[in-house]
């Protein structure tokens, strides 16, 4: 299964796990043959049977009712030390399940120095290290290094916006670099912090243009500036460095690029409302900054250039946008069977 649609399967199952354990009750035996899909492509906890009250002081001995491949230790154990993250155990099992293919290896063969391959190790290359390692966490034989509630769960499922926000920035700000430096001769007469100043602060803008459903916010922008580390910015002159640029000996600040980033969205937004997006607005303007009046003759070719590179980091941006802001569902169609949609999540512009 994609990443997406782990996500859009797992994130509504633990939302319904944390309304069980709210009620002060444990499912006992979460695994794909207890999930349904809904009509309109939602997933539903079933099966009941096995579940316990988990929070009486005086329960007494609690037998194993369970499947032993997606069971933790202590439920095996009548009098084991039981609690959400006994839930938050088969749910790892189950989406590790979704990763591999097959169920892991059971706790109780573990525990006996059975070894089992991890998420990490089965997923690289194919899933998020923040997926993959949600997943092994959820699956630690020790209770007590699992995520101890469902919030915490999905705290590691969602990951933090923002943090996604800020890779995506400087992600795209070093591709946007290294584009550049591969087509480009080193010249005295490029100002490479103005255009290292640039390529930080425009991801922001076009994501904050999107966020915006057409219109760069001002304050949105200096958010997503605000949570990109100004290592990007060192990154990016490093990239230039080794290719023979002369870079400035002043350090470039977060100041600078929030000075430059005004201009730049007001002109983005100009462009992006002509029938064609020329950018022409956005980099006349950048090539204002970069180029030395000595330079001019570069103008044509530096327009050029950056043209390819400004649509390339746009079109970066859009698939990352949509990564972030969309899941995966399947939809039962009349007749009998199942189409799989991508939709869009709701409230956009609230989200961020």
């Amino acid at each position: 299964m994609s990443e997406q649609e782990i996500e859009g399967i797992a994130a509504p199952l633990c939302q319904g796990l944390a309304e069980l354990h709210r009620s002060g009750l444990l499912h006992r035996d979460v695994k794909p043959d207890n999930i349904i899909m809904r009509a309109d492509g939602s997933p539903a906890l079933i099966d009941l049977g096995a579940a316990v009250q988990f929070n009486e002081a005086d329960r007494g001995p609690i037998p194993f009712v369970g499947t032993a491949a997606y069971a933790p230790i202590e439920q095996f154990d009548p009098n084991g030390n039981i609690g959400p993250w006994t839930d938050i155990y088969s749910m790892g099992a189950m989406i590790y399940e979704m990763v591999t293919g097959h169920p892991p290896t059971p706790a109780r063969a573990r525990l006996s120095g059975l070894d089992m391959i991890s998420a990490a190790e089965s997923g690289r290359g194919k899933y998020s290290d923040r997926l993959l390692g949600m997943i092994d966490t959820c699956l630690s034989l020790e209770a007590d290094e699992r995520p101890q509630s469902i919030r915490e769960c999905f705290v590691l499922l969602q990951a933090d916006q923002d943090e996604r926000f800020r890779h995506l920035i400087n992600d795209i700000a070093l591709k946007m670099a290294a584009h550049f430096c591969n087509w480009a001769k080193p010249n005295e007469g490029l100002r490479t912090d103005e255009l290292v100043a640039f390529m930080a602060a425009f991801p922001a803008i076009d994501l904050s243009w999107r966020i915006g459903k057409g219109l760069p916010g001002k304050d949105t922008t200096e958010r997503l500036l605000n949570v990109t580390s100004l290592d990007v910015v060192r990154y990016c002159s490093k990239v230039f460095a080794e290719r023979g640029f002369r870079t400035g000996e002043n350090p470039i600040t977060a100041s600078f690029v929030l000075g430059r980033m005004d201009e730049y969205a007001a002109c983005y937004l100009l462009d992006r409302r002509q029938k064609e997006w020329r950018y022409e607005l956005t980099l006349k303007q950048l090539a204002e900054h970069c180029i030395a009046s000595t330079h001019s003759r570069d103008l044509p070719g530096f327009t050029d250039l950056m043209e390819g590179v400004v649509d390339r980091a746009r079109g970066r941006v859009k698939k990352e946008f949509g990564k972030i802001y969309r899941k995966v569902v399947y939809r039962a169609v009349e007749g009998g069977g199942w189409v799989k949609e991508t939709v869009d999540l709701v409230q956009l512009d609230q989200d961020v």
